[in-house]
């Protein structure tokens, strides 16, 4: 059997990360989720083992503190790095 894919789900928001879960949960095999509501949260959950993704909302409200960038950029950071191309 393979091993799910751990997502660290980053958003402030309780029903965008709900939406965010509810989407994913259809991956076979299902992945297995962290979530944080804040960067810093994030910083200290990409420690533990099994995050093989993140998901990151790019407005975080402690972000001044803590730059979201630090997130996949720090170095507990070995996960998947996708940037998102934003359009209006």
């Amino acid at each position: 059997m393979d091993r799910s894919l751990g997502i660290l789900i980053v958003d402030d928001d309780t029903v965008d990360r709900l939406i965010c879960r509810r989407a994913l949960a259809r991956l076979d095999p299902p992945p297995a989720f962290i979530e944080a509501e804040t960067a810093a949260e994030a910083l200290s959950r990409l420690g533990e083992p099994g995050v093989d993704c993140v998901l990151l909302d790019f407005r975080l409200p402690d972000e001044l503190e803590t730059p979201a960038s630090q997130v996949w950029s720090g170095p507990d950071s070995n996960c998947a790095r996708i940037e998102p191309a934003i359009s209006s």
